[in-house]
């Protein structure tokens, strides 16, 4: 149960000539959410959060790295994956040590 913005109607403090008037005033209250995960091609993983209550609230969480990676890629961001073998190639280049027999050595540690 999460928060969000919902409407609540009420009689009137005071007595008019429409027995059924009901007076709708915004409030937040408590209720049910339901999320959504999509993968889409074009905008990459997303989430959408829809409200069970009336005004039925949508809400979209992207995540722009995606969109980014596939049309700017020169601005995309090296994963961990590239920067630890860019680290591990530069080692090698600079103590001339053999990558095979040093995961062997790290391991056996």
């Amino acid at each position: 149960m999460e928060q969000g913005q919902t409407f609540r109607s009420t009689p009137p403090r005071y007595p008019t000539d429409d027995p059924n008037d009901r007076i709708p005033r915004r409030e937040r209250s408590r209720f049910t959410h339901y999320y959504f995960y999509i993968d889409d091609e074009a905008l990459g993983p997303m989430s959408m959060r829809v409200a069970s209550f009336f005004p039925f609230q949508a809400t979209y969480y992207l995540n722009g790295y995606n969109f980014i990676e596939q049309h700017y890629p020169h601005f995309a961001e090296p994963s961990v994956r590239t920067i630890y073998q860019r680290i591990r190639s530069l080692k090698t280049r600079l103590t001339g040590a053999d990558p095979a027999t040093e995961a062997v050595h790290e391991n056996s540690q």
